[in-house]
């Protein structure tokens, strides 16, 4: 029984290692030279130094709104399984659609946080928006 207990685990093993992940794909071909260590980390770095986390949390905590929270959870709830196992091509379901609906998401604060100078940005938006 334990002759067949290793080699049976090693299959299981491998063939786990095997069938991880393959079909990632990213819409900014500039990630692909980034994964691969082709980049100048200089050209990354943002436009001032964050010496304290507390100023972070203190500029966005204003900014978050339970009702919109909630709409936001809500709202993923249709893409149903967002595992990193799950469907990457997609649009309707898995973490493929939900990425692709969260980068609209975050386009969408984007645009409006730059359009908006009645209200004053903080350090944080104007980091966001510069990017």
């Amino acid at each position: 029984m334990k002759s067949f207990l290793l080699p049976a685990l090693c299959i299981l093993i491998g063939s786990t290692c095997i069938s991880a992940q393959e079909n990632i794909h990213f819409t900014n071909p500039e990630i692909y030279a980034i994964l691969k260590g082709n980049y100048d980390p200089a050209q990354y770095l943002p436009p001032f130094p964050i010496d304290d986390p507390y100023t972070i949390s203190e500029d966005m905590l204003h900014l978050i709104n339970p009702d919109s929270l909630k709409a936001t959870l809500l709202a993923l709830r249709p893409f149903h399984n967002r595992n990193t196992g799950s469907d990457t091509i997609s649009a309707t379901t898995g973490i493929g659609a939900a990425r692709k609906w969260i980068l609209s998401r975050f386009e969408q604060y984007g645009t409006t946080r730059a359009g908006d100078s009645s209200q004053g940005t903080s350090s944080l938006t104007k980091m966001f928006v510069a990017c």
